[in-house]
């Protein structure tokens, strides 16, 4: 059964260069055999991975400091896993699919819609433990969960939202004494998907006009080298140094891109270090500056500095609370978010803050942000976990758009999430992981927005059911 869903993960995503031909090559047969090759005498597993989210949001903000309308829809995230794996060598294959189905606005109900595009979402091979176990190489479509914070790194397909977060890569990870390792990194993403897919092509908004699957979110293609640094062999003081060379590169499908018109790449340097000190047995600190420089005198800068409390450990208080005050900071620009001293995002324009406040930022390219604020997380039952946040936001530096000047204050923030694990309760070993979770968020608005534009307050909702084997 194993050796028959590993040949169907494999073949299935080569049978279609790009949607429409749904032939079967004999030739493509040749990769099954390969895997066999490069990964000898292995070990097999797979899995199966599904969320289903209803969304439903009013008065998001824009970047052009306005506000969309309402929006619902349903979005059903498939993912379809497989590997070999030895001693030595790793090959794994994982494959999605996410139609979705909008009720409103109708200009968008026509989009999206199952069977929509089955992709490759990870592709890779790793080498693991070469030259006496001290260096791994992994090289192809993979995920990065493992470098840096949510502030550096978090998703290499921002288009697409939380369907993808791949990166096009190859890392090498050089591991020394003590818990210490070094990651060097080359990565290149395309503004399209370019490997092979089944599907079709997504139709446009506008009638009897389609187009390919943005995943960057604007037409450019990005990419990088970057040295990452991590030392954990103090428990009390793991600290990280890292430093990313990364590029933008103008696509020719679209005008739109966050370069100047009047070039056709961009280039930026970002030096920054992360410090996660220990100061007792119950408050702890995480601390994050980077240093940005680049083409056209570009210079920004990012600052991060939290202080986690948390009185008691689980077998004192079964709530296990957590209390947390922090600061968020990213240079801006009056000439907005490319301006001279606007930072620019390395690989993390995603939602981590917030859907409301991402919205603020074209592809979350977040920018021109100053947000303190303070969270809470417990646990109020087992298995369950509560968690809120809030504060206000400020934008630092007063943006002008289309002739307007727009203040330094965005509105008040605050989210809550609640998250309970009920396949947990039951006995069933595959309804085990089954979980349904809540995220509400609601913001003011201040004089970032356009005065003739208040329809009340800013709100995200959504509710996830996932489950995986």
């Amino acid at each position: 059964m194993k050796r028959f869903l590993f040949s169907f993960l494999f073949l299935l995503p080569l049978t279609s260069l790009g949607g429409g031909d749904w032939g079967f090559p004999p030739c493509l047969l040749l990769p099954y055999a390969a895997a066999y090759a490069l990964v000898p005498e292995p070990q097999m597993d797979w899995g199966f991975d599904l969320r289903v989210r209803a969304v439903g949001t009013n008065n998001l903000p824009q970047p052009d400091h306005r506000e969309e309308p309402r929006v619902e829809y349903l979005r059903i995230r498939s993912k379809l896993w497989g590997k070999l794996e030895n001693d030595d060598r790793e090959l794994y294959l994982r494959l999605g699919n996410e139609p979705f189905y909008f009720r409103t606005p109708g200009m968008l109900k026509g989009m999206r819609r199952f069977p929509d595009v089955v992709y490759i979402d990870n592709l890779y091979y790793t080498f693991k433990d070469l030259f006496g176990g001290n260096v791994d190489l992994k090289i192809g479509r993979q995920d990065i969960w493992d470098l840096g914070s949510e502030r550096i790194m978090l998703d290499g397909t921002p288009g697409d939202g939380s369907r993808s977060f791949y990166y096009d890569a190859i890392r090498l990870t050089l591991k020394f004494e003590e818990r210490r390792t070094l990651d060097l990194l080359g990565i290149y993403n395309t503004s399209h998907d370019w490997m092979p897919s089944l599907g079709h092509d997504h139709p446009d908004p506008k009638p009897g006009k389609s187009r390919d699957f943005d995943t960057n979110g604007v037409d450019q293609d990005e990419w990088a080298l970057a040295l990452y640094w991590k030392d954990r062999s103090c428990k009390e003081f793991p600290w990280d140094i890292y430093y990313f060379f990364k590029g933008e590169e103008r696509g020719s499908r679209y005008t739109r891109s966050f370069i100047p018109a009047d070039r056709d790449h961009f280039y930026t340097q970002t030096l920054g270090f992360r410090l996660q000190p220990k100061l007792t047995e119950t408050l702890s600190a995480d601390l994050e500056a980077a240093l940005q420089w680049g083409d056209e005198s570009h210079l920004a800068s990012m600052g991060y500095g939290a202080l986690h409390w948390t009185p008691w450990t689980k077998a004192e208080c079964r709530f296990e609370p957590r209390f947390s005050a922090a600061c968020y900071y990213l240079s801006g620009d009056s000439d907005g978010p490319r301006g001279k001293h606007a930072w620019m995002s390395l690989f993390n324009r995603a939602s981590f803050i917030g859907d409301v406040p991402g919205g603020m930022y074209d592809k979350y390219d977040h920018t021109n942000l100053l947000y303190p604020h303070l969270s809470f997380k417990f646990t109020p039952a087992e298995n369950m976990t509560l968690s809120t946040s809030f504060g206000p936001m400020f934008a630092p530096a007063e943006e002008c758009y289309n002739g307007k000047r727009y203040g330094h204050d965005c509105g008040f923030f605050a989210n809550l999430y609640y998250e309970v694990a009920v396949g947990k309760y039951t006995d069933v070993k595959w309804f085990q992981s089954f979980t349904i979770s809540f995220l509400g968020e609601v913001m003011t608005k201040g004089n970032w927005f356009e005065d003739d534009d208040d329809q009340g307050l800013c709100f995200y909702g959504q509710i996830d059911f996932t489950w995986s084997f």
